[in-house]
């Protein structure tokens, strides 16, 4: 009986000193909370002495209030809590989770536009329009709320799929899996692609309860972080919470589609859990200053000191990224990068070793702005920078990527190098010029430049950047500034483009009064230092070592090396720009009129040669097929062998290398032969009974991988109430479509990639592929289908390929009675088009049916014996055909193959084989080859 009372005395004393408290969530119970959920199983509140309750959102709740009038002692909350913190409202930010706001619109297919939804229903909260990133996209769209109905959100896709509404307000980190999971189409319009900055899931209180109780709030953030670093490292545990005890609105796969989606959000690489962007917070508060939403001219470090938690700044949850106006906590050291320095004992940097005057290796030294810039660095670092020597830029760059050095001084962010390194800020914004000889006259821009030849340094990631923004640009690589800028001298080039600093240092050294600047561009070089993308904190060491630099001591370092002048606009008097205009007018036309006649002469002759040269190429490519193909395929089917009978890797890689390179030998082998087989009037078109929508659905199956793997959104359109069963050639079909969908893939970035199927009548149908890639000129249009012809040169030395692809897929339409066009618009993305004649069928047709089509082969099939050394060099080829990943070269293997009397165990892998290539899954089909 004593222990009894004296159990429940001592229970008693623990509940009393357990305090109740309860956080009003944004939403509905999901993965977006997960940190909370967290934190409340594993006890981490009940350890600093708190009970949590989780409030779920409900219609007519305003967060900021009711944690305002202690209905509950803390909120989470959009980053619209900013307007709330301007607003005088006494809220205080504790911590910030997501680092991009995920609310935006789906919308209708045919609404790609904000301006579009005038007129329409949308179904969204009045808070959203009232104090979010939505609200704020429809004002920049010019879409005001008499333009639009409002309708009361039921958190349901159930009013958009049945058409009662043309837009709602989403999650885009989670539902977009329901109408993908329904087939409903849609767009999205997201805040973020227009430019609209804002973040989300961000933990306040109250000014009155940071103030009188600072360690509970304190603790309870704390946990709160530990709660969403144990759900990240444990998705599959916290997601059986949620659906077990929370909510079952969602499955199990939602919210690990959700969880995926929000980690990435949360840029863990960059940001410690929880911490507080000033820099974002700038962002974000100038934005809705720029839409009148709040006074402009407010202060960052009077707003920082108000709206933050200040035992957050001091316990570093503050990131490292801000501006200097913050207190000196910024830019110091926390003990544990100090801890870390000490034990990592030197940091290995690879620069450009010719590359002045930002930097250089002279005398085995390293010197240039960035080397000054690095002297300054060395005050926050306790330990030694290294410079490993490399031969050049490119190696430099090589070295990165191996981990033989730790950072790069000085780079630009581009998306190759982001897969081995992490990016500072920019440290250096330097303008763009080009230098040319004195007789140029002024470039206003990029476009101005034309075909001529522009030399920029290998591997720079500004020449990337150019070939993708002006493809129409007659880019030459060079080796440096100083060769660059040689060859534009000796008129090898026409110019050089550079920064103004890399440029002026030559001039003064070099170049005095035999080149110019003819041209400043509003282009930027941003330059930070490159990390490697295995080491956060080393990135973070960084990141605060450039906030520690001074104005005025980057603008030191800068005239040391940088004293050339240059003003806005042309340098030069109007009367000498047009003299020097019309005499080169004059010079050009005099010339000509005399080449003109030169030239009509040599066309002629150069014609005639031409053609029959074309002739005796297409006819030595159709009967040279045969002996071209079996010596490659001999090789693919040896290196089988080979790698089948080693183990040491160096060999296997070494045969693997073979494969790759055979097999890719092939695949260009087969479109050369494709072509030559068309100009010798040797292909043809065999027509068969098939159903288009398995067409499709094989042409999706590919397509799907490939956008995905580059973030494109890809889908084919068309009228599911129609069956379309027709008679054509099926194979040839796919092959056009297969061309066209990677096209469309290869030179897409961001955007989507969609396939649009219309019966124009019963047996005419329009196929259209429609991307948001990089675009063509109507220069670039008017030789696309054309032999070896891509948009430049420049695309290809970018994107790969031949340049026969589309020449072919001309072909193989025109064959089958059609016609192949192109709409594009130059920078915003290409629509290519075909239209074939297709034969209806009625659904119940079979094949069998229609004799006159019968394949011969189809009379023979399973008939003929087969020995063990046929069956393993048929199933050989066949894995060659499979691996190249091309249906036409496994087309006619597979039907040798039906010519044999399988056993039963060949025959069904043979038959599952053969249903994987049909469907496009190459990938399948060889694992079971090789099985």
């Amino acid at each position: 009986m004593l222990k009894l009372l004296t159990l429940l005395l001592f229970s008693t004393t623990i509940m009393a000193s357990i305090q109740k408290v309860s956080v009003q969530l944004e939403w509905k119970h999901q993965f977006e909370f997960a940190g909370f959920y967290a934190a409340i199983e594993k006890g981490y509140y009940r350890e600093i002495g708190l009970d949590v309750e989780l409030r779920e959102y409900a219609n007519g709740i305003d967060i900021s209030d009711e944690v305002i009038e202690k209905r509950a002692e803390f909120g989470v909350s959009s980053s619209s809590l900013i307007l709330d913190r301007l607003q005088n409202k006494p809220v205080v930010l504790i911590a910030s989770y997501f680092k991009q706001n995920t609310l935006g619109f789906a919308v209708k297919p045919e609404i790609t536009t904000v301006e579009q939804l005038r007129g329409k229903k949308i179904m969204a909260l009045p808070y959203e329009i009232d104090h979010t990133s939505i609200g704020v996209l429809l004002k920049e769209g010019g879409v005001k709320s008499s333009d639009y109905t409002l309708v009361t959100h039921d958190f349901s896709i159930d009013k958009f799929r049945s058409g009662e509404v043309d837009a709602m307000s989403i999650f885009i980190s989670n539902q977009p899996y329901f109408f993908d999971k329904e087939g409903i189409k849609y767009n999205i319009l997201n805040p973020a692609d227009f430019g609209i900055y804002s973040y989300d899931v961000e933990l306040f209180t109250s000014d009155e309860l940071a103030r009188n109780n600072p360690d509970m709030v304190e603790k309870f953030a704390v946990a709160t972080n530990r709660g969403w670093e144990y759900a990240f490292k444990h998705k599959k545990e916290i997601i059986d919470l949620i659906y077990d005890k929370y909510s079952q609105a969602k499955s199990k796969e939602s919210l690990l589609y959700e969880a995926i989606v929000v980690e990435r959000l949360f840029k863990t690489n960059i940001f410690k859990v929880g911490a507080v962007v000033p820099e974002l917070i700038k962002l974000n508060a100038q934005m809705y200053a720029k839409l009148g939403l709040l006074k402009d001219g407010f202060e960052l470090s009077e707003l920082l000191n108000n709206y933050t938690f200040d035992n957050l700044k001091e316990s570093g949850y503050i990131t490292y990224k801000s501006e200097n106006i913050l207190n000196e906590q910024i830019s110091t050291l926390s003990e544990y990068e100090k801890s870390y320095l000490e034990s990592k004992k030197v940091i290995k940097a690879c620069v450009d070793p010719n590359w002045m005057p930002f930097e250089s290796i002279q005398e085995g030294k390293h010197v240039g702005l960035s080397a000054d810039y690095f002297e300054l660095f060395k005050r926050d670092l306790s330990i030694p920078i290294e410079v490993v020597k490399t031969d050049n830029w490119m190696q430099s760059l090589e070295f990165a990527r191996a981990r033989k050095c730790d950072i790069l001084p000085l780079a630009m962010e581009t998306k190759e190098r982001k897969e081995y390194l992490d990016f500072t800020s920019p440290y250096l914004r330097i303008p763009v010029v080009l230098a040319t000889r004195p007789n140029v006259a002024f470039i206003a821009d990029f476009e101005s430049v034309g075909d001529k030849k522009i030399g920029i340094p290998e591997g720079y990631s500004y020449n990337e950047i150019l070939k993708r923004r002006y493809p129409s640009l007659n880019i030459v690589d060079v080796k440096s500034a100083k060769d660059g800028l040689e060859m534009v001298r000796s008129g090898e080039l026409f110019g050089y483009i550079g920064t103004l600093a890399s440029v002026g240092y030559f001039f003064q050294k070099e170049f005095t009064g035999e080149l110019k600047i003819a041209g400043k561009f509003e282009d930027m070089w941003e330059l930070g230092i490159g990390v490697r993308n295995d080491d956060p904190t080393l990135l973070a060491v960084f990141e605060k070592a450039i906030y520690s630099v001074s104005d005025d001591e980057k603008q030191k370092i800068l005239n040391k090396w940088v004293a050339i002048n240059y003003e806005n606009g042309v340098n030069y008097s109007l009367i000498w720009k047009i003299l020097a205009v019309a005499g080169v007018i004059a010079l050009g036309v005099t010339y000509w009129i005399r080449k003109l006649s030169l030239l009509n002469k040599e066309l002629e002759n150069a014609r005639a040669k031409a053609e029959e040269a074309s002739k005796t190429k297409s006819n030595f490519l159709a009967n040279m097929s045969h002996e071209i193909r079996t010596p490659m395929n001999s090789i693919v089917s040896m290196a089988y062998l080979i790698k089948k009978n080693i183990t040491t890797q160096p060999l296997l890689q070494y045969v693997q290398i073979i494969e790759n390179a055979s097999n890719d030998l092939l695949s260009l082998l087969n479109d050369i032969l494709d072509l030559s087989k068309i100009e010798a009037k040797k292909m043809r078109i065999n027509k068969s009974d098939f159903n288009l929508i398995e067409v499709l659905d094989s042409i999706s199956n590919i397509t799907k991988i490939k956008a995905a793997e580059k973030g494109l959104a890809f889908e084919i359109i068309y009228d599911k109430t129609d069956e379309m069963y027709v008679y054509g050639d099926s194979l040839r079909i796919m092959q056009v479509l297969s061309n066209l969908t990677s096209n469309a893939v290869k030179f897409t970035h961001s955007g989507y990639v969609k396939l649009f199927v219309n019966r124009l009548s019963n047996s005419r149908f329009r196929f259209m592929v429609s991307d948001t890639g990089i675009g063509l000129s109507q220069q670039q249009i008017e030789n696309l289908f054309n032999s070896f012809t891509q948009a430049d040169e420049s695309t290809t030395r970018k994107y790969g390929g031949t340049g026969l692809g589309l020449a072919i897929c001309r072909e193989l339409v025109e064959l089958m009675g059609g016609k192949i066009w192109v709409e594009s618009t130059f920078g915003e993305g290409s629509s290519f088009i075909f239209e074939i004649e297709l034969e209806q069928l009625r659904p119940t047709l079979k094949t069998d049916e229609r004799t006159k089509d019968k394949n011969p082969l189809d009379e023979v099939k399973g008939a003929l014996e087969i020995s063990q050394e046929q069956r393993e060099a048929l199933f050989l080829k066949l894995r060659s055909a499979v691996a190249s990943r091309r249906p036409k070269m496994c087309e006619p293997i597979v039907q040798e193959i039906e010519m044999y009397d399988l056993d039963e165990e060949d025959k069904e892998l043979f038959e599952k084989v053969k249903r994987l290539i049909q469907k496009y899954k190459f990938s399948e089909a060889k694992e079971l080859l090789n099985a």
